[in-house]
């Protein structure tokens, strides 16, 4: 690109980046995939309701809801899930030890693709409390008065008041609000091709998976929207592509204040997740890379490893 050579975003592996510290903010994070039709975020800050808004961070008290029509595609790490119309999800916990929810209305379907994150995942729908057994795909539909819980695929266990009982693979559950009433309901195996993500595998390709952790948010996209190259300098190199001519890094989309992290940086391209929160960019031959950075079993995200510099002339 004809811009490479002028004033530059450098990014820059930190030791705060590759090393979190305990006042650091938690490593893990979520990210609003995709939106259709009204959607709408409650900030854990408090900043009132608001359009949500694609690669968005998601984190611990955020607040999802939908209109008629609408849906939202959440995506942390390697797990993906999608809020259907009128519905209502609050994160409750997103941290690096556990994902918390709370469906408080409408549906809400889960694929989890790595059984050590399933662990880790419980959802709560009035006084009854789901939790994943095991990798999966899983729906819950919340009504006013019964929850219904399928698994399509893996197992999830619903505790209530002391008791609990196992949904197993290919079973679906209808439950009293208060878990004392349950009612075995017909699996409709025509809601597994109800929702196709179009980031429908952990790291896109095998070879995204050769450079990149499954759990990187916003890893699944990279395979959709560009390719890796080999360079002798840095390794594999992650460049996009389709782009405009002018197009440099963090030069479409824009600077938001979100508490915990501070300034971050919210891309308008499609794939801008996993690219401008983790690893880093270089211009090589007048076209920009991405570098993944060190391999890590669990991702540690940061708003924008950025800084300015002032153009520096040949001599």
């Amino acid at each position: 690109l004809q811009h490479c050579g002028r004033a530059l975003l450098r990014t820059l592996l930190s030791s705060r980046a590759t090393r979190p510290t305990a006042s650091d903010p938690v490593a893990r994070v979520g990210r609003i995939a995709r939106i259709g039709g009204p959607a709408f975020l409650s900030h854990a800050a408090g900043s009132g309701v608001e359009a949500a808004i694609r690669n968005w961070p998601l984190t611990s008290g955020d607040l999802l809801s939908t209109g008629v029509a609408g849906s939202v595609e959440v995506e942390i790490g390697s797990t993906l899930m999608h809020l259907d119309a009128d519905s209502v999800l609050a994160l409750v916990r997103v941290d690096d030890e556990q994902l918390a929810l709370r469906l408080r209305a409408g549906s809400l379907t889960i694929r989890c693709r790595s059984s050590a994150m399933a662990r880790q995942i419980a959802i709560e729908c009035g006084d009854l409390r789901f939790e994943l057994c095991d990798a999966g795909l899983y729906h819950l539909a919340a009504g006013s008065d019964s929850v219904a819980g399928t698994a399509w695929q893996g197992a999830l266990r619903c505790s209530a008041g002391g008791r609990s009982r196992l949904i197993a693979a290919g079973q679906s559950v209808r439950l009293s609000g208060d878990g004392e009433h349950d009612e075995a309901l017909p699996v409709d195996s025509a809601g597994l091709a109800l929702w196709t993500p179009a980031c429908d595998t952990p790291c896109g390709t095998t070879e995204d998976r050769g450079h990149v952790a499954a759990e990187l948010t916003g890893s699944g996209d990279l395979a959709l929207h560009g390719g890796w190259y080999e360079t002798a300098a840095y390794g594999a190199v992650w460049f996009p592509r389709d782009l405009p001519a002018d197009w440099a890094p963090y030069r479409y989309g824009q600077w938001i204040w979100l508490a915990p992290w501070g300034w971050t940086w919210i891309g308008a391209e499609p794939w801008a997740f996993a690219p401008f929160h983790y690893g880093r960019w270089a211009c090589f031959r007048g076209a920009w890379g991405w570098l993944p950075g060190c391999r890590r079993q669990q991702p540690v995200y940061a708003p924008a490893l950025v800084a300015w510099s002032d153009p520096v002339e040949a001599g």
